[in-house]
C-alpha cells in the first residue's frame, strides 16, 4: 500500500512539474503581446497644417516679409519667435526654410506617402543649412531630383514640390513635413505665401 501511495505521489509530482514547464514554455513563446509587432515598421501619423506667411512687396527686395517661426509639434506659429519652434520661414515670401538652433534640416526625394516614412528614410536624406525655391520649375518632381520645396514661375506663380519630404531633427526626435500646395495671396506689390503641408513625428 505504501508503495502504491509513493508511486501515486511520484506520478502527481511529475505531472505537476510537466505542467509547470509546459506553461512556462507556452508563455515564453506567446506572440499575442508586443512581440507580435516585432519587425513592424514605424510610421508617421500626420496632421494637416498651414504656414501663413507675412505680407511684403517682392519688388522692393522683400525686406518686409520677415520671419515666421513654426512649431512642427503643436502647429503653433508666430512672427517674433516667442514660441518654442523648430523651423523658420524667412526671406522672399517666407520661402526659405531654416532649422532653429539645436536642430538639423534635411530633405528626401521619394514617392512614399508620409505615413510610410521611417528611420531608414531619414538616414537617406540630404542635410542642408536651408531649403528654398527649387532650381527646376517642375513642381511634380517626377524625376525625383528636386533641390527645393517650392517652385516659382515668372508672374508670381508658386507651387509646392511633390514627392519630397522635409525632416527637422534635434538628434533624438525627427519630425517630417510634406508640402501639398502653395498659394500666393495679394497683388504683385503686396502679397504673402500660404503653404499647406502635413506634419508628424517619425516613430
Amino acid at each position: 500500500m505504501k508503495n502504491s501511495i509513493k508511486n501515486i505521489s511520484k506520478a502527481v509530482f511529475a505531472l505537476a512539474l510537466f505542467t509547470l514547464v509546459f506553461t512556462s514554455c507556452k508563455k515564453e513563446n506567446d506572440t499575442t503581446g508586443p512581440l507580435s509587432l516585432k519587425g513592424a515598421k514605424a510610421s508617421v501619423s500626420s496632421v494637416a497644417d498651414t504656414i501663413v506667411g507675412r505680407w511684403g512687396n517682392p519688388r522692393s527686395g522683400g525686406a518686409a516679409f520677415g520671419t515666421v517661426y513654426a512649431n512642427v509639434i503643436t502647429g503653433a506659429q508666430d512672427t517674433v519667435g516667442s514660441i518654442a519652434h523648430q523651423l523658420l520661414f524667412s526671406s522672399h515670401n517666407n520661402s526659405t526654410i531654416s532649422p532653429a538652433s539645436g536642430y538639423t534640416l534635411s530633405y528626401l526625394n521619394t514617392t512614399k506617402a508620409l505615413s510610410a516614412i521611417d528611420a531608414s528614410d531619414v538616414a537617406s536624406a540630404t542635410t542642408v543649412s536651408s531649403l528654398g525655391i527649387a532650381t527646376t520649375s517642375n513642381a511634380a518632381n517626377t524625376s525625383l531630383t528636386a533641390n527645393g520645396w517650392l517652385t516659382y514661375s515668372t508672374g508670381g506663380t508658386v507651387a509646392a514640390v511633390q514627392n519630397l519630404v522635409v525632416f527637422v531633427s534635434d538628434g533624438s526626435t525627427t519630425y517630417a513635413l510634406k508640402f501639398s500646395s502653395a498659394v500666393g495671396e495679394g497683388t504683385s506689390t503686396h502679397n504673402r505665401g500660404v503653404y499647406y503641408f502635413d506634419r508628424g513625428t517619425v516613430l
